[in-house]
């Protein structure tokens, strides 16, 4: 393909989920250096609007960059631009909802393109995205190419081709006649054994060429005697084996199994010195870190993890040890998915090499926690006084005081706790001793790291698998089990007895101020419900005459104690990052000297990080109790907000206005999901969500009732034209 046609390329991988999810931007970039200057000039300006607004596009939603770095230069486009091609490669290895995304978007914005701007998908034929592609936009602008509709002959040429460029290229220095190496008979034959499979003949390349292997000649006389076709279970099997025999000791099976299971289950690539600093009990990674004794002990780890997996370099990538101090260089990684596929799959994998993903997310939690403990107020000497953003120096601070171990651990360990076993005593104590003293912290790295935005869903991650802990410490079997009452017609529970260990846990809220509540709730207007599986038991609710949307919360109910430590704090902790969001998102250290101080005084927070701001700061009177039964406001909308709907799982909530648009927002955080949805020309007034999700129905007085689809962010099919507006009303079964 000619350079000057293709813009843009992206190419998916399974091991990098955060790469993935910047593909938006990656590909903005690369059009921003395309030729047409229309093109350029166009993200050029989207760009420079956002900063001067004080928007992080990094921070923005999918639907949001792709509209303002994508879709709206992109339509400047004409049929005289030059021809322009974007590819995305590997689809199917990206996570299946950001993938869907993706098509959403994409198959929404070429169909108002001109036929000289092309998109090029590559993906394995995965059910979820086959439906997408079979779905409209895009069905009806896709022309579909299945490879297994190819021709074994002309599959195996394409291999032969690959054999001879790239077999010599390989095994060269290890052979005596590497020119053509192993010659046309032998090539011919090696090629009829991978039956057509690329991944066999990539496989099989590497491991000819591997050092740490046979000779290539001897490791290739025993493919070629055998009657068998090459199958790649067999390929993946015999490297294995040959990188840890069944002779190895039960300790050196452990460490290699959980080399190998890193890589499947970790949020970016990490190196080897980082995998050491989780793996290992002390956790030492940066050279100013620990004493000479541990120093030492974590490089001769990090050597013994590189040579326990030497052998493996057919499919994994081994980098060599390098130093600490190289935060991205150099990762260990798998070459193919499909050897994750295989070590996870107990019909094909041998027992001893059998990976379960949920204990390798166990052994990743417990070193990201132990990692933690090296975090400190102000680990980074900031001067208090000023915004992260007048540091000038603050991300060499960041390199130089934050160990890539320990960033990762800050970002990625809610998501390896939430994937652990509940059973888990040992990651559940860990996680008490991290509520205990290291919250504030945490949210301070969070702060320098530009990732507070994520913290509430990484809050709830880790009090949902609290819950499930708590739920299987509480067995039904037990004399001293809570009995939990949900009443979920007004959100609130009760609880009767104390968990062993811990104090009585007091009684709910009464049923008087249970009422009081609710005929507060009842003057706003109209209300809709939102799952108590959600974030926090919580009431969407518009306020009338106002162009506004509010979500609001009962009280907290209680919740029992753990170990003497309340598991509802991480409940507080959501509430304390959205009510402090924007001071801590500009400052690090406004955590200690503002929102510590102003933070409610009766929440289970406050008990434990209450005493931590050290200024001596103290607000005498005016301090809140409790938490405002206010999660978040946001007012996008021009007029009024005239009525709300939730989606069936209360993760997404719709608003309808009189400016005749729909609004999508994460009821997480109050975050805006896309652009308005436009389609009525009048006031709507009433809204509705299909059981599934997948559809929300709106009523207007412009004498329409409209049907848009969810996954299809803003395609909308308008029905009706004949209703009477005091007659519209929109209900889903």
């Amino acid at each position: 393909m000619a350079s000057r046609r293709l813009g843009a390329v992206f190419h998916f991988t399974r091991d990098e989920q955060a790469r993935n999810k910047g593909s938006i931007l990656a590909l903005a970039r690369q059009l921003a250096r395309w030729a047409d200057q229309r093109l350029r000039s166009s993200i050029a300006s989207a760009i420079e609007s956002a900063r001067k607004e004080g928007l992080d596009i990094a921070q923005m939603t999918p639907e949001n960059q792709f509209q303002q770095l994508i879709e709206e230069p992109m339509r400047s486009l004409d049929g005289a631009s030059p021809a322009l091609v974007v590819i995305l490669d590997a689809l199917d290895e990206c996570e299946e909802a950001y993938a869907k995304t993706l098509l959403r978007l994409f198959g929404g914005l070429f169909d108002k393109l001109p036929n000289n701007v092309k998109l090029f998908i590559t993906s394995r034929g995965e059910l979820q995205l086959q439906q997408c592609y079979n779905s409209e936009p895009l069905k009806s602008q896709l022309e579909t190419h299945f490879l297994a509709d190819e021709k074994i002959e002309q599959m195996e040429e394409d291999i032969s081709v690959y054999f001879k460029q790239e077999l010599p290229a390989l095994v060269g220095h290890l052979v005596t006649n590497p020119l053509d190496w192993p010659g046309k008979e032998k090539r011919r034959a090696l090629v009829s054994k991978t039956q057509g499979l690329f991944i066999c003949a990539t496989t099989v390349a590497r491991m000819l060429a591997d050092p740490n292997m046979l000779d290539p000649e001897t490791q290739l006389e025993g493919i070629l005697s055998s009657n068998d076709a090459i199958r790649l279970d067999d390929v993946y099997g015999q490297i294995l084996d040959r990188a840890c025999p069944t002779s190895s000791h039960n300790n050196l099976l452990a460490l290699f199994r959980n080399v190998l299971g890193a890589p499947a289950v970790v949020r970016v690539p990490i190196n080897i010195h980082t995998l050491a600093s989780l793996l290992s009990p002390d956790g030492v990674e940066d050279p100013r870190e620990g004493t000479d004794e541990q120093r030492s002990e974590h490089e001769r780890f990090a050597n013994r993890i590189r040579v326990s997996v030497l052998c493996m370099q057919a499919v994994l990538i081994v980098p060599d040890v390098g130093t600490p101090q190289a935060q991205d260089a150099n990762p260990i990684r798998f070459i193919h998915s499909s050897f994750i596929d295989y070590l996870t799959d107990e019909s094909r994998c041998k027992p001893r090499f059998l990976l379960d993903l949920s204990r390798q997310h166990e052994q990743l939690a417990i070193g990201c926690l132990r990692r933690m403990r090296n975090l400190e107020r102000n680990m980074r000497n900031l001067d208090p006084s000023l915004l992260n953003s007048e540091v000038e120096d603050l991300e060499e601070r960041i390199r130089e005081n934050i160990s890539p171990g320990l960033q990762y651990a800050c970002a990625h360990m809610p998501e390896h706790v939430s994937q652990t076993p509940a059973e888990s005593a040992e990651v559940e104590s860990l996680v008490r001793e991290f509520a205990r003293v290291r919250l504030m912290n945490w949210l301070e790295g969070l702060s320098l790291m530009g990732r507070v935005h994520e913290a509430v869903r990484m809050a709830l991650l880790i009090e949902s698998w609290l819950k499930a802990s708590l739920h299987l410490l509480a067995s039904p079997s037990s004399s001293n089990t809570v009995p939990f009452v949900h009443t979920a017609d007004d959100h609130c529970s009760s609880t009767t007895g104390p968990i062993p260990g811990s104090p009585a846990i007091p009684q709910s809220v009464d049923l008087g101020k249970r009422a009081k509540i609710g005929r507060f709730f009842h003057k706003l207007g109209t209300l809709a419900h939102v799952p108590s599986s959600t974030i926090m038991a919580s009431t969407v609710a518009r306020v009338p005459s106002q162009a506004a949307l509010t979500v609001a919360s009962l009280p907290a109910t209680t919740t029992p104690q753990i170990g003497g430590v309340d598991d509802g704090i991480f409940h507080d902790l959501q509430r304390f990052i959205l009510t402090f969001m924007e001071p801590i998102v500009m400052s690090s250290l406004h955590i200690y000297s503002s929102a510590l101080v102003l933070m409610p005084s009766k929440t289970g927070l406050s008990c434990h990080y209450g005493q931590s701001s050290e200024d001596g700061l103290k607000v005498v009177r005016g301090r809140a109790e409790d938490w405002s039964q206010t999660l978040w406001t946001a007012t996008k909308h021009c007029e009024v907000v005239s009525c709300v709907a939730a989606s069936p799982d209360g993760t997404t909530i719709v608003s309808g206005s009189h400016d005749s648009t729909l609004q999508l927002w994460d009821s997480k955080i109050g975050a805006a999901i896309g652009k308005a949805m436009e389609g009525h020309t009048s006031s709507i007034n009433y809204i509705a969500v299909s059981p599934d999700g997948t559809n929300i129905i709106s009523g207007s007085h412009d004498n329409t009732l409209t049907v848009g689809f969810q996954d299809w962010g803003s395609h909308w099919e308008g029905y009706g034209g004949s209703h009477q507006p005091s007659q519209l009303y929109c209900s889903v079964s």
